[in-house]
């Protein structure tokens, strides 16, 4: 929990200001055959995969239309060892991509710095 609490610092946010951003959007389950929601050892809940995955790999939408959050984008725990990334793309939608391989099981873990603080945008 340590890289969690400096990420938090790193963001200039407390935990109730997290909690607000996590709650913030509505939340929708799209169907998949990627990654599951399951209980993490990290935090909660969690987002795993459900085969193997190369690095490049396109996991999913974690929001759509600025409004709506996936299961991807709402459960996906933080890492400072993160094998996974969110892009920002045209539309406004944000699409996840594996930046080191996924094993079968394993959970997904992006580093929230990047998705709030960097805001990669694919070209």
């Amino acid at each position: 929990m340590l890289g969690y609490k400096k990420m938090l610092l790193d963001l200039e946010l407390s935990q109730s200001q997290m909690d607000v951003v996590v709650e913030s959007l509505n939340v929708i389950n799209v169907k998949t055959t990627k990654y599951y929601k399951d209980n993490s050892k990290i935090h909660g809940e969690g987002i795993f995969a459900t085969n193997n995955m190369v690095i490049g790999s396109v996991i999913g939408l974690g929001s759509i239309d600025e409004v709506n959050k996936t299961f991807l984008g709402r459960y996906t725990n933080h890492s400072d060892n993160a094998n996974a990334m969110f892009y920002y793309i045209a539309n406004g939608d944000v699409v996840m991509i594996a930046e080191e391989h996924i094993n079968k099981g394993e959970e997904i873990l992006i580093d929230y710095r990047d998705h709030t603080l960097r805001k990669v945008h694919l070209q």
